[in-house]
């Protein structure tokens, strides 16, 4: 009797166990996108409060507070901008990001040395030549430069690991989005099912788009106003 129990119950398990994975990573991809939105929601308020200028990938501050970092006092105005200040727990060099920073489906730390592995920026969101999350220093950009804002991507999943390299938390094509995540035995890609990630939009919205949908870079041909090749 115990033993026809115990193969009841492991059928159960072995059939509800995907549903509840399922279900977990659905939950997942809409708590992404729900932070996604909130940060785009940020963004808006520090470009009216900066004359409509973006903040720059780093250098936002003497001790290069990075884009994330400007956007913290909007989640919690106790908080001081520095570099780092998005992050909120964990010590030098491993560290967890703050709240909404924090990807669901990706709730470990991350080493800020070589690894990014929550959220990042369109290092070339721009019209032309003209940056938006540029790592060159003083380099600001208007809002009101980017052309057809529901097409450009502004921020989105990131999945970085840098040997050797500081990764600023952008990426200027899809490849840089999940750059040596295989080399770390990590899914390159955590939302729907692992086919792709949740993106936030210059125009304001959130979509979930597929790998396979992402333009290779701002120079491939198909980029359309993805990234920042169509003028």
């Amino acid at each position: 009797m115990i033993i026809v129990v115990i193969a009841i119950l492991a059928i159960l398990v072995s059939i509800l166990l995907p549903a509840l994975t399922s279900a977990r990573q659905k939950a997942n991809d809409i708590s992404c996108a729900s932070n996604l939105k909130t940060l785009g929601t940020f963004m808006q308020f520090y470009i009216s409060d900066n004359n409509d200028y973006t903040p720059k990938d780093k250098k936002n501050t003497s001790d290069n507070a990075k884009w994330l970092d400007t956007l913290v006092a909007y989640a919690d105005p106790r908080k001081k901008i520095h570099d780092g200040s998005y992050n909120q727990s964990g010590e030098w060099p491993t560290y967890k990001p703050y709240k909404v920073f924090c990807c669901p489906a990706e709730p470990q730390s991350f080493n800020v040395i070589n690894e990014f592995w929550h959220y990042g920026g369109n290092y070339t969101w721009r019209p032309g030549q003209i940056p938006f999350l540029s790592s060159e220093e003083y380099e600001k950009v208007k809002i009101t430069f980017i052309k057809r804002p529901t097409e450009r991507s502004g921020m989105f999943d990131l999945n970085r690991y840098n040997p050797g390299t500081y990764p600023y938390p952008a990426a200027a094509g899809s490849s840089e989005m999940i750059r040596g995540a295989e080399n770390r035995g990590r899914p390159p890609y955590r939302h729907g099912g692992n086919t792709g990630v949740n993106i936030w939009y210059a125009d304001g919205h959130v979509g979930f788009r597929k790998a396979s949908a992402i333009p290779l870079n701002c120079t491939s041909a198909n980029d359309g106003y993805f990234w920042s090749h169509a003028k």
